[in-house]
């Protein structure tokens, strides 16, 4: 009884940490940007860009699922389309409340656990992956952006080519040295993961251009660059860390901070809305392979 209550009353003073983090990291962000300007971009929406940004956002999380599905199965977890969807979405109402989305990924490696016959490296290296694919990708979308808003030196532009061609080469060679196994699934995990991300941008900027803010390419570049803050386990459901990041970009960067951080605090909503309704969703019904097994 005395264990249980200890590691409640860990998990609480956790989650009080986190939102004093986020609060913080929200405070930081006021100093710096003009809030109310941003809470009035909110307040008058226009409803068609809106429901296409939701849309674009939904279609998003479905190419995730997807990416996940294939990579589960690489690791010997062969979930049907509808099972993938509904694990993927009880594992983002985990990821909302716990820090870089551990939560989620630790509740799906438990319950493909009970998927007999599949070992837990192979579950852990599908959620590396898994986070790998989309942070690689992030990467390579945000270096291409770069290279037409950001004013370059001659050199940095002509590295910055060469680095967009063979950037996924290398990622190829990684996988083929230390996850081997997944390497049949390369081409649709890493398709599916330029989908998501690719998504997950225009959905953002419809948003932005809810606010009736003027579209720039600075727009998307820095809403990828602001994702890597998520990484972090430093707030709850990343509140407060993608609009820190927003709001101290450099000065290159020709964008409204406002209207960004307007953008980034639409897109938090909508995923905390996605994310909570996961919470509707069922795990894979594993009985009957683990019995098989």
């Amino acid at each position: 009884m005395l264990g249980k209550f200890s590691f409640l009353t860990g998990k609480a003073a956790r989650m009080v940490l986190r939102l004093l983090l986020s609060a913080l990291a929200l405070w930081l962000v006021s100093r710096r940007v003009d809030l109310k300007e941003a809470l009035a971009l909110m307040s008058r929406l226009h409803p068609g860009w809106v429901a296409l940004g939701v849309g674009a956002f939904a279609c998003s999380h479905l190419a995730s699922s997807e990416r996940s599905r294939w990579l589960w199965r690489a690791a010997g977890a062969p979930l049907s389309r509808m099972e993938a969807w509904r694990l993927y979405w009880l594992g983002a109402f985990y990821s909302l409340f716990l820090p870089g989305g551990v939560g989620g990924d630790g509740y799906k490696v438990y319950a493909l656990k009970r998927y007999g016959g599949v070992s837990l490296a192979s579950l852990v290296k599908a959620g590396l992956l898994d986070r790998g694919f989309g942070v690689a990708v992030i990467l390579w979308l945000s270096l291409g952006l770069a290279l037409l808003v950001l004013p370059l030196p001659a050199t940095w532009i002509y590295l910055s080519l060469v680095a967009l061609v063979l950037f996924f080469p290398f990622v190829w060679l990684g996988m083929r040295i230390f996850f081997r196994s997944f390497l049949p699934v390369f081409f649709q995990a890493l398709g599916y993961s330029v989908v998501k991300q690719v998504l997950q941008a225009f959905a953002a900027i419809c948003l932005l251009l809810a606010t009736g803010t003027a579209f720039h390419p600075a727009y998307p570049l820095a809403f990828l660059l602001s994702s890597l803050a998520l990484l972090l386990p430093i707030s709850v459901g990343g509140m407060g860390a993608r609009e820190l990041v927003l709001s101290y970009l450099p000065p290159e960067f020709p964008i409204n901070e406002e209207a960004a951080v307007a953008m980034s605090l639409l897109f938090f909503l909508l995923n905390a809305v996605f994310s909570l309704a996961g919470a509707m969703a069922k795990g894979p019904n594993t009985a009957s392979k683990s019995e098989a097994g």
